[in-house]
């Protein structure tokens, strides 16, 4: 618990999922708008020059910044393992908590999330038309839920990974 590991990876895990619930509420803001304006008879909301140029800055800035806090996360956690292990005693006990199906359920979703659908966002919000918006609030949203479910798998095995000593 008393490593420079610690606040790096709740650091990188805030900015992470911070920035894909960004791009899933903006994502999800447009999808409510555009479902008020059907429900209304105005045939739907159609994104003018601005918005579409927000919507596309936006999703990029999300994309690059989940891409750069995954590359953060995939140097910090080897080298925490890393550490741990040759530390010996307790903390090579705690170092055991990093292996096994968990350790790699976290690492696919988040990857996933953060990594794959990010690069997909970045890419493919300069094409976005008015009919791909729902394309990406489905991906900006199961980017966030993938996300996030790694993390929490991440933060069990931060508070399981604690060996006792003493008392």
């Amino acid at each position: 618990w008393h490593t420079w590991a610690t606040p790096a990876q709740f650091f990188a895990t805030t900015f992470l999922l911070g920035s894909l619930a960004v791009g899933a509420a903006f994502m999800g803001s447009i999808m409510w708008r555009r479902r008020a304006a059907l429900k209304k008879g105005e045939g739907g909301l159609d994104l003018d020059e601005g918005a579409r140029t927000l919507l596309t800055r936006s999703l990029k800035g999300v994309g690059l910044t989940a891409v750069a806090m995954l590359g953060v996360e995939f140097v910090i956690i080897p080298l925490h393992i890393s550490n741990l292990s040759a530390a010996g005693g307790a903390a090579a006990e705690s170092a055991a908590v990093f292996s096994g199906a968990w350790f790699v359920a976290r690492l696919v979703l988040v990857f996933a999330g953060a990594g794959l659908l990010a690069v997909f966002l970045y890419r493919y919000a300069s094409a976005a038309k008015d009919s791909g918006v729902r394309l990406l609030a489905i991906v900006s949203t199961s980017a966030f839920v993938l996300v996030l479910a790694g993390e929490l798998i991440g933060r069990s095995q931060f508070y399981e990974q604690m060996a006792r000593i003493g008392m």
